[in-house]
C-alpha cells in the first residue's frame, strides 16, 4: 500500500525569511516540533500544489492569492514513511498570518541568514531501523529546527548557492 502524501511549503519574502510553525498535533507523544505548513492530500485537492496551498491557508492563514510558486522539489521520504513534496514560494506584501490554534502553537519567523550561518548547524548520525542517517539541526534563538524540515532547508540553500 502506498504511503499518503504530505506536502510542505517554504515561504519567502524580502528580507528572506522562513516561516515555520510549531505544534504537536501529529506528534502526540513528542515535544512540539518546528515544521512547514503541510498535510495529507485530500480527495478534493486537484494537485499536490493545491494541497500545499490549502494546508498553508488552514494552518497559518496565508491566502493563496499572494503566493507566487517558485518551484517544486523532488519527493522526500520521511522516517515515518510519508512521501513529502515541498514547494518553494515568494510572498509579496505584508503578511497577516493567523495561526490555527488547533494545529499551530506559534509561527517562527527565521531569517535565511540564520540557516546560512555554519555555527547554527549541528549534524548527528543516528541509526533507525538498521539504517545510519545524518540528522541536521539548526539552532535559532534557543529553538531547534531538525529532521526533514532541516533537510529541506539545507537542500534549498544548496540550490540557492548553486544559482
Amino acid at each position: 500500500m502506498e504511503s499518503p502524501v504530505r506536502t510542505v511549503r517554504i515561504v519567502r519574502r524580502r528580507p528572506a525569511m522562513v516561516r515555520l510553525r510549531t505544534g504537536s498535533l501529529c506528534y502526540a507523544a513528542a515535544a512540539p516540533k518546528s515544521s512547514f505548513p503541510g498535510g495529507i492530500q485530500e480527495d478534493s485537492d486537484s494537485s499536490l500544489l493545491q494541497t500545499a496551498l490549502r494546508e498553508t491557508w488552514e494552518e497559518i492563514g496565508l491566502a493563496a492569492e499572494g503566493i507566487h510558486i517558485l518551484g517544486e522539489f523532488d519527493e522526500y521520504l520521511s522516517i515515518t514513511g510519508l512521501i513529502v513534496t515541498p514547494f518553494a514560494a515568494y510572498v509579496g506584501g505584508p503578511l497577516n498570518l493567523a495561526p490555527n490554534s488547533d494545529e499551530v502553537d506559534e509561527i517562527l519567523r527565521v531569517p535565511f541568514s540564520a540557516f546560512q550561518n555554519s555555527r547554527t548547524l549541528r549534524v548527528e548520525t543516528r541509526v533507525r531501523l538498521g539504517v545510519e542517517r545524518k540528522i541536521y539541526f539548526y539552532d535559532f534563538q534557543g529553538r531547534e529546527v531538525w529532521g526533514l524540515t532541516s533537510q529541506i532547508i539545507r537542500d534549498f540553500l544548496s540550490l540557492v548557492d548553486q544559482a
